[in-house]
């Protein structure tokens, strides 16, 4: 199943679900690799995600800020009472020789998804080397026991609204494609689970290219 056809499942199987599902913060939520999203290609997905809340009546739920929109690659730390004292300076040296010689990331985001309590936008990848970078992290950096994250698992999103309510039978989930090339790799900590940037920790950042 591509890319495409994992999106459309994504959506039938939760589109009835969306508002019904509180999001839940992640109790174990430590640490995260993402790749970041250039600012003005994030400046058009905030105008997309207010358009769509404002198409589809989609009231509440917790915002993300443009400037912490990003792609997650990994999350290492699901797990966090397992880390040891030295996992941080090996997840860095890792880290760093996976991305070394890495170019940088094009990507297209193009419509909108949702879990049942997170709209995102469909991230595709246009190298066909996210999925790879992921597994290499998840060889690489195995601690986390949440294997529903991972592998053939992993979904690239950008996440755009937390939690919400509306009707979305009715939805169309297409916007024009935005195409940008990721140049940043963030792995930080995450102090206190929230949406906002302010609770979250940046350890390091790798540059692509």
């Amino acid at each position: 199943m591509n890319y495409s056809e994992r999106c459309l499942e994504n959506w039938k199987e939760n589109s009835n679900k969306y508002g019904a599902i509180e999001w839940e913060k992640d109790p174990d939520f430590l640490y995260y690799i993402q790749a970041n999203i250039p600012l003005d290609i994030g400046m058009q997905l905030i105008e997309i995600r207010e358009k769509f809340m404002q198409d589809n009546q989609i009231r509440g739920g917790e915002r993300v800020d443009v400037s912490n929109l990003h792609v997650t690659l990994a999350l290492p730390g699901r797990l966090g009472t397992h880390f040891q004292k030295n996992d941080v300076s090996y997840m860095k040296s890792t880290l760093k020789n996976v991305f070394k010689e890495a170019a940088p990331l094009p990507l297209r985001f193009e419509g909108i998804n949702i879990f049942s309590s997170v709209l995102w936008a469909q991230v595709f990848d246009l190298s066909n080397r996210l999925q790879s970078i992921h597994e290499t992290i998840c060889n690489e950096i195995p601690f986390s026991e949440h294997p529903d994250y991972r592998y053939q698992n992993y979904l690239p999103h950008a996440s755009l609204l937390y939690g919400g309510s509306g009707d979305l039978q009715l939805a169309v989930r297409d916007f024009p494609a935005l195409e940008c090339l990721i140049d940043t790799i963030e792995f930080g900590r995450v102090k206190d689970e929230t949406v906002s940037d302010k609770f979250r920790e940046v350890i390091e950042t790798y540059q692509l290219g």
